[in-house]
């Protein structure tokens, strides 16, 4: 089941995949893990279980239940793309420190923000839904995940990714953001479901805001070009403003793609049909407006994307 090392990858990516199999063979050592089509009745397990989305994970009697279609097969066993993740950040960043200014805290992390939503409804004889390939792996790559911001002021990029074993693997990456986010997880008792919260070693704010000043001002400088629809790292566009809404996407150097083409009806956020394509929602009664997007420093960050972003980042061609 183990995932070969290219002979023609760099030795530092050689290097943190031979270290990331050697943590997992630890870890998972007498585990035993289940691939699944889909979860067991919750009601039949009498051990506590961690119940996340993708995987079950029961420490008191050493099991492991996972979806099949987000099992990676890695020392020796299957793992999630959180498992990758969490490791990878381990290794890479065994002595850091969560630290912040007195200023970074008010701006990045007491100043709460998030990935923009952008709705207008219409619709559109011959329209084009684009987005930005690999939207927080590109962020990542170009910055660092020990990236130092503080909107506006400065931004000093971290050690270099390239070490990162799995980069063919979307949630793998998408991981490595979505972990430095605090929250909690559900927790299953043998009688009950709860929701408990604990400090997470991985939280990362920092990067999570640059994240989102880099989308917010991407996707307020496409709505200006004339996109009627924005969603994290996707746009929908008329053919009329197709070109100056690309001409946005290259000025902040990041890699984009048409995913479908053809006559659109945008309704709501996440609620839109082109080119035979529909959302799986629940039908709506009328149209939703919403704009929550912001554009500050945008000048100052595109400068310092493009230059950072240029000699890093690398593109999926997926």
């Amino acid at each position: 089941m183990d995932i070969l090392t290219p002979v023609s990858w760099p030795i530092e990516r050689r290097l943190m995949y031979e270290a990331l199999d050697g943590r997992q063979r630890e870890r998972f050592e007498g585990w035993k893990v289940h691939l699944m089509d889909r979860f067991f009745p919750l009601t039949s397990l009498y051990y506590p279980a961690v119940i996340g989305t993708f995987s079950w994970t029961s420490s008191a009697i050493k099991r492991k239940w996972i979806m099949k279609s987000q099992a990676v097969p890695n020392a020796g066993t299957w793992v999630t793309p959180g498992d990758i993740a969490r490791d990878y950040i381990a290794i890479k960043y065994a002595n850091r420190r969560i630290r912040c200014t007195t200023d970074q805290y008010i701006h990045c992390i007491k100043d709460k923000r998030n990935t923009p939503v952008y709705c207008a409804p219409c619709n559109l004889e011959q329209a084009y839904y684009v987005d930005i390939k690999s939207a927080y792996w590109t962020i990542c790559q170009a910055v660092g995940w020990d990236v130092n911001y503080n909107p506006g002021r400065y931004l000093a990029v971290g050690a270099s990714m390239s070490d990162f074993p799995f980069p063919d693997n979307k949630m793998a990456r998408n991981c490595l953001v979505s972990i430095g986010l605090p929250g909690g997880f559900r927790f299953w008792t043998g009688k009950e479901l709860t929701f408990t919260r604990k400090p997470n070693r991985f939280v990362n704010l920092i990067l999570w805001r640059l994240v989102c000043d880099v989308l917010n001002n991407v996707a307020a400088e496409c709505i200006e070009a004339g996109a009627v629809y924005a969603y994290t790292d996707g746009f929908i566009v008329s053919s009329e403003n197709r070109s100056t809404v690309f001409e946005v996407l290259e000025s902040w150097s990041l890699p984009f793609s048409i995913k479908r083409e053809g006559r659109a009806i945008v309704r709501a956020p996440a609620d839109y049909e082109i080119d035979g394509f529909k959302t799986n929602v629940l039908p709506r009664k009328k149209t939703i407006a919403m704009n929550k997007t912001y554009r500050e420093h945008s000048s100052w960050l595109k400068l310092r994307i493009n230059h950072f972003g240029s000699s890093r980042i690398q593109v999926d061609k997926k």
